[in-house]
């Protein structure tokens, strides 16, 4: 979905036709409930049911209740609370290579591993 938008220009900045919470653009996690967004961005969300052939009924499993979702929406911008830098060092595992230890706290429903994985990717990492 955030690629969508990235392509069609609108990124992460609150459009017309946005679902928002705390001024955040809210992404669908879709389900046979899911109301979609209007305008553009509801246009990608349609877009993108429409490409993995999925309907929203199709998130409605009759024959096993539990597997069935109704959807819901999650911001679309993760921050970090709290990011602080608590060592650099030499790392153990990898001898001469440095480590950094960092710690930060995030809201319900968001993952660590998320952060961890744009922080590796950022601008002046050299992964080596």
């Amino acid at each position: 979905m955030l690629k969508r938008r990235l392509a069609e220009g609108i990124g992460l900045q609150p459009v017309e036709g946005d679902v928002l919470e705390d001024g955040i653009v809210a992404a669908p996690l879709f389900g046979f409930e899911s109301k979609l967004a209007e305008g553009k961005p509801g246009e990608i969300e349609r877009r993108v049911l429409e490409a993995e052939g999925v309907q929203l009924a199709d998130f409605k499993v009759k024959a096993y209740a539990e597997l069935s979702t109704k959807g819901a929406r999650k911001k679309a911008l993760l921050v970090p609370e709290d990011l602080r830098l608590l060592e650099i060092a030499e790392d153990d595992y990898y001898p001469g290579k440095r480590k950094a230890r960092i710690g930060f706290r995030l809201t319900k429903g968001n993952y660590a591993t998320t952060v961890l994985m744009e922080l590796m990717k950022a601008e002046g990492n050299t992964n080596d």
